[in-house]
């Protein structure tokens, strides 16, 4: 099956690419990049999740902006 692949954050313009994907079934262990280009007027952070039927999901989450 299918793996959805989501990216959410408060106030993200998607400048490249959609705040949801789908990703061909994947085998095992197996890999599939997934990019997005993403704008926001705060740093803040943001939540990777992917999903399908067949497995367990997964989520990250990750800072966003800003040099520290």
């Amino acid at each position: 099956a299918p793996v959805l692949v989501t990216l959410e954050g408060k106030g993200l313009q998607f400048v490249e690419g959609l705040s949801r994907a789908s990703v061909p079934s994947l085998d095992g262990y197996g890999r599939q990049k997934v990019r997005w280009i993403v704008r926001a007027e705060k740093p803040g952070k943001i939540e990777i999740k992917a999903a399908t039927l067949n497995a367990w999901g997964g989520t990250a989450t990750s800072d966003l902006g800003g040099v520290k």
